[in-house]
Order: structure tokens, then C-alpha cells, then sequence
């Protein structure tokens, strides 16, 4: 399946595989399931009540209140509350990304929400499916008009990269400038060079160094793979000892 190109915030591009119109549909019906089980407990539970202690109108604002309305803004919950995901998304490691690589605001988990009315009504129940295919980003028309797209949540990085390396107080820091870093760019960094272990993206690697330099207006004679995980190592020192 083609990637999604994507250039963040930090003007790094970075690539992801679209979900498959066949995880969505598994998602969906993975939802499905929940509003059912859902629908059951509430039934039961309401079974289990005695009629004698409400009148209709106090059951029939509690059926609304706690049987529908939760089903019909499920979605929109879960989305917002869940980072992107519902359940079913969970379970096939799917979630919503803006197309800038960034997390969604309340606005675009609306915007999607509202659309669904569209893209799988019963008497369009197919339009979000065709959109999905030929859109090329894995967009039906709710994303689309939030600016968002849904793609498959892969390890970000091995076991190996997430290890931090081992550094005592002995060591010199080479690149001062990493403070100037956030921890969001030094996974990022993590992201590019187990993407170019994986793709051998020399290019992306180019450009993820070339970046950095620009934003610590530095030079340095290290070659780009060198000068990535020194920027690591050197962040990693000064999170763990710089404020001593």
C-alpha cells in the first residue's frame, strides 16, 4: 500500500501507511459490537428496575439520557478522549492523524463526526467507501473536510531505539544547542533513523540533520547518521544531568 507523505511542524517528512478499507470496516463492525453489548446492558439493567419507582417521564428522559444519547456521540467521544481511536480503531491499530501529522482538534473530531451521517447512512452507505479508495490519503468526506486521515499505528520505534543509551556523568556533551530541543523533536529523531534502517531514506536523513542545524544554527562535521544520535545522546545528558 502507498505511504502518506507527510512534512510535521518541524519540516521533517515523514511517512505513513493509510488504513486499509478493510481495517475500517473491521473497526466499524468491532463497533457495532460495542453498541450492542451496550444496548444489552442497558436492558438488562432496566429489567432489573422496578416500574413502580419512575413514571414514563423519568424513563423515557433515562433511556435517552443513558441508552441513546451515548451511542450516537460515541464516536465523537471516543475519538477526543481516546486520541484519535475508538474501540474498534484500537483493536486494528488504526487511529485519526491530521494531515500535517498532528493530533486532531476537538473541531476535526467534530467536523468527521458530523459527516458520518453521510458517508454511512443507509442510503449512502458506500459513499465514504468509494471516497476512501480513490482519494489516494484514505479520506472519506468527513475527513476531507477536517483535514484529517486515518492510518495504521506502527512501532514508532524498535526496542533497541527506545533503550536509552547508557551515559554517566564523565560524559561531554558535543552539541549544547540540543536544549533548545524539545522531547517531542528527539522522538522524532528516533522516528528518521529507525525509518532509515528500515528504508535506507539517506534523503530523509539528509534533510532531518540539515533541519536541526538550522534550528540550532550550528554546523558540524559529524556525518548525518553521527550527528542524529549524537543530538540524542547530548539531549538524553543534559535531561538527565544538566540542571546539577
Amino acid at each position: 500500500m502507498s505511504k502518506i507523505k507527510i512534512r510535521t511542524a518541524q519540516n521533517v517528512e515523514v511517512a505513513f501507511t493509510p488504513a486499509s478499507i478493510g481495517d475500517r470496516i473491521i473497526a466499524y463492525l468491532i463497533d457495532l459490537v460495542v453498541y450492542f453489548a451496550w444496548i444489552l446492558v442497558f436492558s438488562l439493567i432496566a429489567t432489573w428496575l422496578d416500574d413502580s419507582l419512575f413514571n414514563n417521564r423519568i424513563r423515557t428522559i433515562l433511556f435517552f439520557g443513558f441508552g441513546i444519547l451515548p451511542l450516537f456521540f460515541y464516536d465523537l467521544i471516543c475519538e477526543i478522549w481516546l486520541n484519535g481511536q475508538s474501540i474498534g480503531k484500537r483493536a486494528r491499530n488504526i487511529k485519526v492523524i491530521k494531515l500535517d501529522g498532528s493530533a486532531p482538534t476537538i473541531g476535526a473530531y467534530i467536523l468527521r463526526w458530523i459527516f458520518r451521517i453521510i458517508d454511512f447512512s443507509i442510503l449512502g452507505q458506500w459513499v465514504g467507501v468509494v471516497a476512501i479508495a480513490a482519494g489516494g490519503k484514505g479520506q472519506r468526506l468527513g475527513d476531507m473536510v477536517a483535514g484529517t486521515t486515518v492510518v495504521r499505528i506502527e512501532p514508532k520505534v524498535s526496542l533497541d531505539a527506545l533503550r536509552q543509551p547508557v551515559l554517566d556523568e564523565a560524559y561531554e556533551v558535543m552539541i549544547p544547542e540540543v536544549s533548545l530541543l524539545s522531547d517531542a523533536d528527539i522522538e522524532i529523531i528516533r522516528q528518521v533513523i529507525q525509518r532509515v534502517e528500515e528504508t535506507q531514506d539517506e534523503r530523509l536523513q539528509s534533510q532531518t540533520a540539515q533541519k536541526l542545524k538550522e534550528i540550532m544554527q550550528i554546523e558540524s562535521s559529524l556525518d548525518d547518521n553521527a550527528f542524529l544520535t549524537q543530538v540524542i545522546n547530548d539531549h538524553t545528558f543534559l535531561m538527565a544531568y544538566g540542571d546539577e
